[in-house]
């Protein structure tokens, strides 16, 4: 049986170059996830993170859209503190 992950570096792996690959990388996650939208950041020779790869956010935007990490941080840290207020919120458990 082939899981999605391995469905997924299957993919992957036949990709002609680098950005086709992180292409198809961000189309099978947000596949297998359901997401509406998956991104893929790298970090550039300034220290941001760019957006290389995308499904669900408008492809013009790669190689666009830059971020710098303390405000990547601080939104993944406030995902993390949603994310487990709602898990012992005893409203949304039952």
């Amino acid at each position: 049986m082939v899981t999605p992950l391995h469905q997924i570096v299957q993919e992957v792996g036949g990709a002609l170059d680098f950005k086709a690959a992180l292409q198809v990388l961000v189309h099978g996650v947000s596949r297998a996830l359901r997401a509406d939208v998956c991104s893929v950041y790298l970090q550039d020779e300034k220290g941001f993170l760019a957006l290389m790869a995308t499904e669900g956010l408008e492809p013009d935007s790669i190689g666009r859209i830059r971020l710098a990490f303390l405000v990547t941080l601080a939104a993944h840290l406030a995902g993390i503190i949603t994310f487990v207020k709602a898990s012992t919120d005893q409203n949304l458990l039952a």
